[in-house]
């Protein structure tokens, strides 16, 4: 399944077909368009300001928040 998201960033691809993938008939559409938006979202600005200014250690901990955040929102719990 591809959809416009897809090529917004070259690096979003992968994660866009691996929600697409996992989700595929799970959850509705719409929602794997929001998760991947947050995914850009996040990778844009709380990423690359956490890497750049506070270093890998503070970006693996924001991802971690961030993807139980993710999770959460598609029903993952």
């Amino acid at each position: 399944m591809k959809n416009e998201h897809s090529c917004a960033r070259p690096g979003l691809t992968e994660y866009t077909r691996a929600i697409e993938y996992f989700y595929q008939g799970k959850i509705p559409q719409h929602q794997i368009d929001t998760a991947i938006r947050v995914v850009d979202a996040f990778f844009l600005g709380a990423g690359l300001q956490s890497y750049v200014l506070q270093g890998d250690d503070q970006f693996r901990q924001n991802w971690a928040l961030f993807s139980q955040m993710l999770l959460t929102q598609l029903g993952e719990r």
